[in-house]
């Protein structure tokens, strides 16, 4: 299920313009933030971090267009991602290391 998601968000981050779906120049921004949220949640049960999810998420972060709203509410659940990840690897040291 994750790697479908991960896929889905991959082809809407480098898919070219799509008029129907584009708001400020970026692609399906509710949806793309949808996704980020959903994979952060999907995260919460994974036992190890995702490097893949990692790839994706500096993808998109590089990728998305920063001057923009909707890019700025992209951006915004990349960085929610990112801490959730180094917050969960910190934990998961934490609990190696008081082993």
């Amino acid at each position: 299920m994750m790697p479908d998601f991960l896929r889905i968000l991959k082809n809407l981050v480098v898919s070219g313009y799509s008029p129907e779906h584009d708001i400020s120049g970026i692609t399906d921004p509710f949806l793309q933030a949808k996704l980020i949220r959903l994979l952060r949640v999907l995260m919460a049960d994974a036992s190890k971090p995702n490097e893949d999810l990692n790839d994706l998420l500096a993808q998109v972060a590089t990728n998305t267009e920063s001057s923009k709203n909707p890019g700025n509410a992209i951006l915004y659940e990349c960085v929610e991602v990112s801490s959730f990840l180094n917050q969960k690897l910190n934990d998961l040291d934490h609990h190696v290391n008081s082993c």
